[in-house]
């Protein structure tokens, strides 16, 4: 080859490279916004964290010292997506997750142009004008995941009545694990500057139970504004522009929390901010009585109101066969409660092969249609049903819903007693076990005994595990795998 040749295939291998290198430059001078891979948008609602413009009164936590921090989670694949989880961190020292609110939070299905608000319960420093830098994480049942880097910003706010008093506080009826309560707010503003900005929050005390009562949603039901924060603008904490053309504007807002433990009370403080008179200010009587009555500001201790119970189509099985088993959960509540998953152990024995797992019945009322995860036909070991976080499995009052499957008994002369457990599991709350037994080869049976509901909730949600952590609803997807936590 001659040398011009050599030279041309130099120069042309130098240009590629250079190319590439300019390429990887170019995606690293790329600014933080919401990315589109795998399959979602994410957005940032809440800019900014309340701080007293006298510091002492934050610090000791008479004035509001921590918030919902509110991210929009679009997906923007043009398909179903399944087991979708979002992580918040702080990589900024002082910004943190309160109240026991978990880090990751298990949001299941999103439907193709699904729009889900996401809130963390988080606190910050008592200093304003300081950048809290966090990161969302979302991932799927697909490998990769969307990150989102978003900044959180403390600034300077005065307590004053047109800032958003509190006029009532009403909490819905019924505190059951599972339910979905209410706890109305009726704010009491001033008159709006002109463009104003303005936020709503169910709670300013860094002391509410967030891991026991998780935010899923809010709505404006009436409005004096006139832009902004109006009625019907929905799902959303903070509002601008906010206009008015009265003096005094009040607000009605609904939050529906998730019950997620037994036995856990809280207190709840609720605020408000806005622009007015050319100043940010907020609720004048924070933490301390309503205008008016009534006046909710302790949030009691949910009642465990779950039964579960399992029963098999036959004492015995032979070699080969199939099984039909049912598990049954009751509410016996007087609210409908909401079911997250159902953990079954299939049948072992002592030296006996496995069991394996075929399908749902017709009659069962858990269906894929209606869950985020189904365990797949041959399964064995511990298999996992998981419902559509906050949409599906729902109980009626005093009623109760079945989960019916089918197993495979292996092809095996030998004899002895498969035994089964089967537990369910609402927000942080274990219901169950409950355990079964059949004779295998053998005309004789043994049942185990009940064991009964249990109102106890494991501090970690603890009986699942996921490769990359735990989620709030305690159980996650991993590919089609999934493990006991050690």
């Amino acid at each position: 080859m001659s040398k011009p040749n050599r030279t041309y295939r130099i120069l042309l291998g130098v240009g590629v490279l250079c190319l590439i290198v300019a390429a990887m430059l170019y995606a690293l001078a790329m600014p933080s916004v919401a990315h589109a891979a795998p399959g979602v948008t994410i957005a940032s609602i809440t800019p900014y964290a309340l701080v007293d413009n006298q510091a002492t009164n934050c610090t000791n936590n008479t004035t509001p010292h921590a918030m919902y921090l509110q991210v929009n989670i679009t997906n923007t694949s043009g398909s179903t997506l399944t087991n979708v989880q979002a992580t918040l961190g702080f990589s900024t020292a002082g910004f943190a997750l309160a109240g026991g609110q978990a880090a990751t939070i298990y949001l299941g299905t999103l439907a193709p142009g699904e729009v889900r608000p996401v809130f963390w319960y988080v606190t910050y420093p008592c200093t304003y004008g300081t950048v809290g830098n966090y990161t969302v994480s979302v991932t799927d049942s697909t490998p990769g995941s969307t990150n989102f880097n978003g900044t959180l910003t403390t600034r300077n706010e005065l307590t004053a009545n047109a800032g958003g008093n509190i006029y009532t506080a009403v909490l819905g009826p019924g505190v059951y694990v599972g339910q979905v309560i209410t706890y109305q707010v009726r704010y009491a503003f001033g008159n709006a500057s002109n463009n104003a900005d303005a936020q709503i929050q169910p709670a300013g005390n860094p002391s509410l139970r967030a891991d026991c009562f998780q935010l899923i949603s809010n709505t404006v039901d009436y409005s004096d504004f006139t832009s902004g924060l109006i009625a019907g603008a929905n799902n959303r904490l903070y509002f601008y522009p906010v206009d008015s053309s009265a003096t005094n504007n009040y607000v009605d807002v609904t939050y529906y929390f998730r019950v997620l433990c037994a036995g856990n009370s809280s207190d709840i403080y609720p605020y408000a901010d806005l622009k007015t008179g050319g100043q940010v200010k907020y609720t004048g009587n924070y933490g301390s009585a309503c205008t008016s009555i009534p006046c909710t500001r302790a949030l009691p201790p949910p009642e465990n109101s779950f039964q579960i119970n399992k029963t098999a189509s036959a004492q015995s099985v032979s070699s080969g066969g199939i099984l039909t088993y049912t598990v049954r959960i009751t509410n016996t509540a007087s609210v409908p409660v909401l079911l997250d998953a159902i953990t079954d152990t299939l049948p072992s024995g002592s030296g006996l092969p496995a069991t394996t797992y075929q399908d749902v019945t017709a009659a069962s009322f858990v269906q894929s249609s209606n869950s985020s995860y189904m365990p797949a036909s041959g399964s064995s070991g511990t298999i996992y049903w998981l419902s559509k976080p906050n949409q599906t499995w729902s109980i009626s009052a005093n009623s109760a819903i079945e989960l019916i499957y089918r197993v495979q008994f292996p092809v095996s002369a030998q004899q002895g007693t498969y035994i089964n457990t089967v537990t369910a599991r609402t927000g942080n709350t274990e219901i169950g076990p409950r355990g079964y037994g059949v004779g295998f080869n053998q005309p004789t049976a043994v049942t185990l005994s009940s064991f009964g509901a249990r109102a106890d909730a494991a501090p970690d949600f603890g009986a699942l595990a996921f490769a990359a952590g735990a989620c709030v609803l305690g159980c996650v997807f991993a590919g089609a795998r999934w493990r006991r936590k050690k």
